[in-house]
Order: structure tokens, then C-alpha cells, then sequence
């Protein structure tokens, strides 16, 4: 709706969509996963404590098999491939002594790494072979569906309200979890390996488009999420202090996690005799490799355990929220009619998403969620941010949306002295950078590779076709439109680059003052002769 600005851009609408039902899909599997942890959290000890033979791997190492022996005196030899001996037995080592030489040899895998892999995956060792369902993956898939439904099948209201704990309450436990983590030994050298930059990295195109690729998740930016929820608010909301208040609170959030995860991560690589950069684990490997042993080794770790997953539910509901009133809402929209059996619209959506999640639930579903993961999020969606900047900047106007958006929150907020900055913003630095970052990494383009595995090329185009599934709903719609124009309908091309008649505020006495808008003063004429038209702002 909100792109009848410019109507050739309805597209980018579509294109949010579909980024946002791709999230949806794969993402409940991992709510899914901290279900699971969850439930088996509830125990002591803790399942992943110590190596089982059932699942554990040639290199599985005990939490006290990294300690390093001292290997002094007349008893003991050294020897220099960073083995202890006893003299009495040369044959047989009873320990490392030479940290670098453990490092050189082998790298001791954590407990928790083979629990996830080897028993919560069960997972095979690639993509070629997807093996077999895993049960226990499809009644934890199951059960986030379910809570999902129950959360938001009376729309907005209720998950409103479910929200207020969900946003909340990671904020307590991150203040626990991190009053707990300042105050182990090691967790200072993880605070100073978060803190201390890497200067050397900022060269490097692949970090900057990372980081905005983050930026655009964590903020829900160009997915179609802010617009959404804005929708609800009264149209004098203050969205401008609301912006300053999400983007600071996001930021500080990031800053304040990784405090907290950091010193835990300190602490590991202190227990275990590694450096911090050897137990740092990317994506899945943070949540559920490298606390979850960290845990082990804290007094009271079931408690610990039970907090955290608690924490990871309540964020990835948070999200699932989000993105699945997308869809919905866009549906809606677009199918009135179907605001009639809204909760069996919702149902229908929760059951077909779990049927596609089945995929994630076989024995090669952690492959496939990386590639949703990796394809549905990146420069596609910078693409789209671009495109949404071009669109209010130079096409619909700047002066045009900034006197829109003093309509809602006055024109003394709207003028302010940071107008000249987001002119500049939206007009010129974003565009560039988005269009750039999204160029180059395509340029730079390398395929899918995680920790050893590189995905083979069929997955990578299976990868390129759900990015160009996203763009072609931008694409696509141009086109359609441009068809029209030429061929169906018969009207000037400019048509498409203006606003629809049906553009501006939705109340009659908030329309009466948008009077910059051209398009409402041919409103006003059709009204006249007794046409009727649904507007929206």
C-alpha cells in the first residue's frame, strides 16, 4: 500500500514479502533447537557435560583433559613433540604439556560440539546425502509452530502483548548471565578481544557489508516489519523519537550482549588452555556449541542453561512475531475479503510453513538452513534498500516526504537541523553504499562454505535462484507495470513514476491538510462527480 507513491515500485513490497517468508520458513527451526536445549536443560548433570561413545568423536575432549600437565621433575619427560611422559613408561603419553603443540596436532573438540552435531543433528557429512527425518527435530519444529499460532492467531493485540515479555525479558537475563560472566577468571581477555579493533578488517569489503547486512536484519530494516507495525500506530505517532529511541537501544543492546557473551568466551578459552580467536564459533555455533559447554563448568549449570535458552526462545519468538505479520498483513491487504477468516488464514500459514520446514528436520536440514540463511539476507536486500531510497529520494521527492512526515509530527520536528543529514542520507550516501556493497560482493562472490564444508554448486544456484525469487518481485512488478502502461492500459509512462490518486492519509481530517499532494486534488474532482476511492497513507 504505502508504495502508491510511486506505483512502479510496488514491487519492492513483493520483495520484502518474499525475503520475509523465506525468515519465517527456516527460522523456527532454530526456536525449534532452543526448545529442545530447553527441555533438556532440566537435568544434572547437564547431557553434554562429558563425551557419551554414542555420539561422541575420535577428538572429543572432557572439560578436564584440557588442562595441561606440568611435567616437572625427575619423575617426568618432556618430550618435545609436547607429550609428558613418565620416565618408568616412554611408550605411553599421559598428557599435553606444550599448549602449541596440542594446536599443531589436533584440535580438541568441545563435548557440546559433538552433542549438537552427532545427536541434536544427528547430521551427515554434507548436503550430497540429506538422510533420514529426525523425530525428535520434527516434535520440536512442531511445538514452535504451535506456540507461534497461539501467540498472534488474534493479531496484532495478542502478540502485542505476548511482545512485552519477550523484549523484556532477555534484557534480565543478560544482566544475569553477565554479572555471572565478569566475574570468572578469563572473561577479561574475551571483553578485550570484543573490544579491541582490528583496523586491518575495515579494509576489506566483505566486513562493511556484513555489518550492514546485520544492521539491516537487527533492525528489520527493508523488511518489510517496520512498516507493518508503524501501520498500527495513531497517525500522530512520534516516529521520530521512536526511531532515535529502537536505533539507540539496538545499538547499545549489540554492545551490552557482546560484552556478556565475550567474557564467557573468555572464560572457555582460559579453561581450556586456546586463545579466545579458537573458541569463537560463528552463526548456530555461539548459541549452542560454545555456551552450552561454558555452562558445564559454572556451579548451578542447569540453571544457567535453563536462563539462556529461555533467553534464545523468547528472542527468536520475538522475531518470528515480527516477520510472520508480514506476510499476514500483506495478505490482507492485498485480499480483504480474507480479513473474514483471519485466524484460518493464520493457521493455514503456520501449517504450510511447518510442512516446508520438514525439509530442516532431516538429518542434512542444518545445510539447508545455512543456505536460506545466507541467500535470503544478503545483497538482495541491499538491493532493495537502495531501491526504497531512490524511490522516496528522488522519485516520489524528499521535500514531498519530509512535508508527509510533518503532517504527522509537525513541521518544527520535520525541519529540524538534521533534515539537511537525512536528505543527504536518503538521497546520496545510501544509495551508493547499498548499490556498491551489493555490486562488489557479487564481484567478490565466493560459494557457500561452513567451518571444512563447501556447499557443491547445485546448492549455491539453488541459493541464487531464491535471491533472484526476491529481486524478480521488484523487477517483475517494473515490468508488468511498464507492459501495462504501453500495451494494455494505453497511458504515459510518467503515470508510473507519480503518486496513484488513492495516495495520502486514510482519515478525511488528516487528507485535508495534506494539501502538497498533488494526486488528492484530483480525488477531490472524481469524489465530486461520485467516484470513490480507498486511500491510504
Amino acid at each position: 500500500m504505502c508504495w502508491k507513491m510511486a506505483p512502479i515500485f510496488k514491487g519492492l513490497g513483493i520483495s520484502m514479502n518474499t525475503s520475509s517468508f523465506y525468515f519465517c520458513i527456516y527460522y523456527n527451526i532454530i526456536i525449534g533447537y532452543s526448545l529442545y536445549y530447553l527441555v533438556l536443560s532440566f537435568q544434572s548433570p547437564l547431557p553434554w557435560s562429558k563425551c557419551d561413545p554414542s555420539w561422541a568423536s575420535q577428538n572429543c575432549t572432557d572439560f578436564g583433559d584440557f588442562q595441561l600437565l606440568k611435567c616437572k621433575g625427575d619423575d617426568f619427560y618432556e618430550n618435545p613433540n609436547g607429550m609428558c611422559y613418565n620416565r618408568s613408561d616412554l611408550d605411553t603419553p599421559i598428557g599435553w604439556w606444550s599448549k602449541e603443540k596440542r594446536s599443531q596436532n589436533t584440535k580438541p573438540i568441545l563435548p557440546s560440539q559433538d552433542y549438537y552435531y552427532n545427536y541434536i543433528l544427528n547430521r551427515t557429512p554434507g548436503l550430497e546425502n540429506s538422510g533420514e527425518i529426525v523425530w525428535k527435530l520434527v516434535i520440536a519444529l512442531g511445538a514452535a509452530w504451535i506456540i507461534v499460532f497461539f501467540c498472534i492467531f488474534k493479531g496484532i493485540k495478542s502478540s502485542g502483548k505476548v511482545v512485552y515479555f519477550t523484549s523484556v525479558f532477555p534484557f534480565v537475563v543478560l544482566i544475569i548471565l553477565g554479572i555471572n560472566g565478569w566475574t570468572l577468571k578469563g572473561s577479561e581477555e574475551g571483553m578485550l578481544f570484543f573490544f579491541k579493533p582490528d583496523f586491518l578488517k575495515l579494509t576489506e569489503a566483505n566486513v562493511w557489508f556484513d555489518a550492514a547486512v546485520q544492521v539491516f536484519f537487527s533492525m528489520g530494516t527493508c523488511s518489510g516489519g517496520l512498516i507493518t507495525l508503524s501501520s498500527y500506530n495513531k497517525f500522530t505517532e512520534h516516529t521520530l523519537r521512536n526511531t532515535f529511541i529502537i536505533t539507540l537501544t539496538s545499538s547499545i543492546t549489540a554492545i551490552f550482549s557482546g560484552f556478556v557473551v565475550f567474557s564467557y568466551i573468555g572464560y572457555l578459552a582460559h579453561a581450556t588452555n586456546q586463545q579466545v580467536k579458537d573458541v569463537v564459533s560463528s552463526g548456530s555455533g555461539l548459541s549452542f556449541i560454545v555456551f552450552p559447554f561454558a555452562a558445564t563448568s559454572i556451579p548451578g549449570a542447569p540453571f544457567w542453561s535453563v536462563i539462556f535458552f529461555i533467553m534464545m526462545l523468547t528472542l527468536g519468538l520475538d522475531s518470528q512475531f515480527a516477520t510472520l505479520e508480514i506476510v499476514i498483513t500483506s495478505i490482507l491487504d492485498g485480499v480483504p475479503k480474507a480479513r473474514k477468516h483471519k485466524k484460518l488464514l493464520i493457521f493455514s500459514m503456520c501449517v504450510a510453513m511447518f510442512l516446508l520446514g520438514l525439509t530442516f528436520t532431516t538429518r542434512g536440514g542444518a545445510y539447508w538452513v545455512e543456505i536460506l540463511d545466507k541467500f535470503s539476507s544478503g545483497w538482495a536486500v541491499l538491493m532493495v534498500g537502495a531501491m526504497e531510497c531512490v524511490c522516496i529520494g528522488w522519485v516520489y521527492g524528499y521535500n514531498k516526504f519530509k512535508k508527509d512526515i510533518g503532517l504527522m509530527i509537525g513541521d518544527k520536528l520535520a525541519n529540524c537541523f538534521l533534515s539537511w543529514y537525512w536528505a543527504t542520507c536518503w538521497k546520496f550516501i545510501c544509495p551508493f553504499l547499498l548499490f556498491g556493497l551489493a555490486i562488489f560482493s557479487i564481484i567478490k562472490y565466493k560459494p557457500l562454505q561452513v567451518d571444512d564444508y563447501i556447499y557443491p554448486e547445485w546448492a549455491n544456484l539453488i541459493g541464487h535462484l531464491m535471491t533472484i525469487s526476491i529481486l524478480s518481485g521488484t523487477i517483475g512488478w517494473a515490468i508488468y507495470m511498464i507492459v501495462d502502461a504501453l500495451f494494455i492500459n494505453k497511458r504515459s509512462l510518467k503515470t508510473l513514476f507519480k503518486p496513484e490518486e488513492a495516495w495520502g492519509p486514510l482519515l478525511p481530517e488528516n487528507r485535508r491538510l495534506a494539501v502538497h499532494l498533488d494526486n488528492l486534488k484530483s480525488l477531490e474532482r472524481s469524489k465530486s462527480s461520485g467516484a470513490t476511492l480507498q486511500v491510504t497513507f
